[in-house]
């Protein structure tokens, strides 16, 4: 697996996009009200926790999409 961060200026914005054999999953995290968020907010601490625990779950319940080749 591997992906990418990234954080928006004045830390309005943060996301993960990431991908394995067969997936690619995104996640966004911000505040609805284009508000910047606050503290250690950055991708690699908002965005990336959630794609994490997200494809941990989706791999454990769909083994074959760990694996390269057809469906």
């Amino acid at each position: 697996l591997a992906g990418k961060t990234g954080t928006s200026d004045n830390n309005r914005d943060t996301y993960y996009v990431g991908y394995g054999p067969k997936v690619v999953t995104g996640v966004w995290a911000g505040n609805n009200d284009n508000s910047p968020m606050v503290g250690n907010s950055y991708g690699v601490n908002t965005a990336l926790p959630i794609w994490n625990g997200y494809m941990r779950e989706l791999l454990d319940r769909y083994p074959q999409y760990r694996e390269y080749g057809s469906y």
